[in-house]
């Protein structure tokens, strides 16, 4: 039996063109941030022009402004920001499950992960429950059975360097740049910024998504707009943003996974499209997370078992396995960028990129 369109619409939500409802719940704000360290933000607040008292950000594909509040927090320099508790589970610490087992093999303790799954949204959510001893000491959640396990060990690592029972000296958990403070809230610490003013605009084409971030934003310095940056009247709204402040492009640019969809979407000449508009937005910086080929399959596999049709546009594409060096292969030859740098991968083993002008 056919389907109605609003019943396709509605169960294709957020696997057509990424908009996904509750995203920071399985990709978190801090997979991206901890990789803009004090030296990044300050090289890239101090690189623009000396005489330049304003720093202009532009987050792209915004969701609903999790991320961009928090890069707009980490460049004006707030000293400290508390984070609930459905927050704690953001971070990642790949090292932790390594360095948890050279614990307990040096002091002879029982180490046992049990682990489950369930499905959500199509997504797999992966739970992981860490025993020593038979005595519980953390849990991780995690989009992967890997970065679950990691997280339960960093949990089990500060319990460890609490406890008045280990005899490790000095903990292999000292060094984790997360500490938990209480059961309800972490610290995350930031440096003091310049001087400058930090204005931030976020953009995403879903007006659900655009209207859960201005709930949440209290300041007015940020600003979300609801547009679909393929269309001009992105362009408006970048100009609108820009010319009370006299300029004509922003210090920063940031495209987090959403050259996909623009990709499934727009096709080859629409991703081309699209690198040439951001980088024409910024006058220096680019930062960009683009995703490997291995996560088109799996979003039109999602889309295959939810019985809903690929994007016309995917049986087109002429750039597959090679996407990620075709797009940094054109920003680099056609969009006018000098450097690039990979900041790091995600634990979705996705590269976090900085280009500069």
């Amino acid at each position: 039996m056919a389907m109605t369109n609003n019943f396709i619409n509605k169960k294709e939500e957020g696997h057509v063109h990424g908009n996904f409802n509750k995203y920071y719940e399985f990709n978190p704000a801090q997979e991206r941030l901890k990789f803009i360290t004090t030296e990044i933000r300050e090289c890239l607040a101090s690189s623009s022009s000396s005489s330049d008292d304003q720093l202009n950000i532009c987050d792209v594909g915004c969701n609903e402004g999790n991320l961009t509040l928090a890069l707009h927090h980490l460049f004006t320099g707030g000293k400290e920001e508390i984070l609930p508790e459905n927050h704690q589970q953001s971070y990642y610490y790949p090292k932790a499950t390594s360095e948890l087992n050279h614990i307990v093999q040096r002091e002879n303790h029982v180490l046992e992960f049990i682990q489950t799954h369930h499905r959500q949204d199509i997504i797999y959510e992966h739970h992981c429950d860490l025993y020593l001893n038979r005595i519980f000491y953390g849990s991780g959640i995690g989009t992967s059975k890997h970065v679950a396990r990691a997280r339960a060990s960093h949990e089990a690592l500060q319990v460890l360097n609490r406890s008045p029972r280990t005899t490790t000296g000095t903990s292999t958990a000292a060094n984790i740049p997360l500490s938990f403070k209480s059961k309800d809230v972490m610290t995350v610490t930031t440096p003091s910024s310049s001087s400058r003013e930090v204005r931030t605009l976020g953009i995403d084409l879903d007006e659900k998504l655009i209207g859960r971030a201005r709930e949440k934003n209290k300041k007015d310095t940020v600003v979300f707009e609801p547009v679909d940056v393929m269309t001009p009247v992105a362009d408006s709204i970048v100009k609108a943003f820009l010319l009370p402040v006299t300029k004509l492009s922003f210090n920063i640019v940031c495209c987090f996974s959403i050259t996909m969809w623009i990709h499934l979407n727009h096709g080859d000449s629409g991703l081309f499209a699209f690198l040439q508009k951001v980088s024409a937005w910024t006058n220096k910086h680019l930062i960009l997370e683009p995703q490997p080929w291995k996560c088109y399959r799996k979003a039109c596999q999602r889309l295959k078992r939810m019985q809903c049709p690929l994007p016309i546009e995917f049986s087109r594409l002429k750039h597959r396995l090679d996407v990620q060096k075709v797009i940094e292969d054109y920003l680099m030859k056609d969009c006018g960028f000098r450097t690039k740098q990979v900041l790091g991968h995600t634990g979705w083993t996705r590269k976090i990129m900085l280009f500069s002008k």
